[in-house]
């Protein structure tokens, strides 16, 4: 082979060598020009109502009527302190409401721990309200003794509600 003939076909190897790389760098600078991700999602409300020390997830319980000692006699009302313990976990802004899903022969008051007693109604009452994240609320019971007697072993029927505010 010749010393020209050799130079030509070095050339072109080279010129094919320079087209590549060229073609190939232009190809790499245009994907990494036109590739765009977007991501796009939404999130929905999320709440789960659970009772403490259990993984139920019903919305109702029983709370059973005890029977009063001399000490509830002197203040006037039976009072059971977390007689319920319900756990909260939401994403958004929640209320938890309690109602009676029927009269009962005796009256009842109801608060979240630490509030106020107020008289429970089938309308409901809101014991409790929050924004996302995950609580534990205690739920206080408390009936007024008067001058009737007290149905001990009457079950009180109670539904817990969870709403988005």
């Amino acid at each position: 082979m010749t010393r020209r003939r050799l130079f030509r076909s070095s050339r072109w190897v080279w010129i094919g060598c320079l087209l590549t790389a060229f073609l190939a760098a232009g190809s790499v600078a245009a994907i990494q020009r036109s590739v765009t991700v977007q991501a796009h999602w939404r999130v929905l409300p999320y709440q789960v109502l659970q009772f403490v020390d259990t993984d139920d997830d019903a919305s109702a319980a029983v709370y059973i009527i005890r029977e009063p000692t001399a000490r509830d006699w002197e203040k006037g009302s039976m009072e059971d302190e977390y007689a319920f313990r319900l756990r909260v976990v939401s994403n958004t802004s929640w209320k938890l409401q309690v109602t009676r899903p029927s009269a009962a022969q005796v009256a009842v008051e109801i608060r979240g721990h630490g509030s106020r007693y107020a008289p429970l109604t089938q309308d409901g009452l809101v014991v409790a309200a929050g924004a996302n994240g995950s609580y534990e609320i205690g739920i206080d019971i408390r009936i007024p003794l008067g001058q009737d007697s007290v149905p001990v072993g009457e079950p009180l029927n109670l539904v817990f509600t969870l709403m988005s505010l």
